[in-house]
């Protein structure tokens, strides 16, 4: 799904809950070639949970559409497909297809033919990749305004041994990541 998401979602409605909010981001880096990478969170719509991801865009663009020129299209590589794009154990052939997609797009800065502008891309995404990998999850407060609130797992209750009284109660939550 990452690979071809601005392809999915080309349009969007107002009753649609957005996937990303590039206003809340844990960083932000513009890497050689004119790419901006950015570290944020993925927000499923359909099973209503977050995740880090990185976003890769072209930095010479926009993020919001303008009156004149082209808005940047985001380029998603969420947390859960994050070890394809490993040195160590990732999945070449997914990670070439999808930048030479990326590219003959438009997408990014570079041409699908030029392995330069390939290796741009994928070193854009090694320079931060680890860092989305540490990412904490979704703040709880964005979570809850985007439908993507952690899920409660249990609750710790303190009483009083001697009277029954509660002297604290604290609910235990998580961020479901896939």
């Amino acid at each position: 799904m990452s690979a071809l998401f601005h392809r999915q979602f080309h349009s969007i409605s107002l009753d649609t809950r957005p996937v990303l909010d590039m206003t809340m981001t844990e960083f932000e880096t513009i890497a050689p070639g004119n790419i901006r990478v950015t570290g944020t969170w993925f927000m499923d719509p359909e099973t209503r949970t977050s995740q880090p991801c990185l976003v890769l865009t072209d930095a010479r663009r926009p993020l919001m559409r303008r009156a004149s020129g082209r808005r940047a299209v985001p380029c998603i590589i969420t947390l859960d497909v994050a070890w394809m794009w490993t040195v160590e154990m990732g999945d070449p052939t997914h990670v070439w297809a999808t930048i030479s997609n990326w590219l003959r797009e438009g997408v990014l800065p570079g041409s699908p033919t030029n392995d330069l502008d390939k290796w741009a891309v994928f070193d854009a995404v090694q320079c931060r990749l680890r860092d989305m990998m540490m990412m904490p999850p979704m703040p709880a407060a964005p979570a809850i305004k985007y439908g993507t609130p952690p899920e409660v797992v249990g609750e710790v209750v303190i009483r009083d041994q001697s009277t029954g009284a509660v002297l604290q109660e604290v609910e235990l939550t998580k961020h479901v990541r896939h």
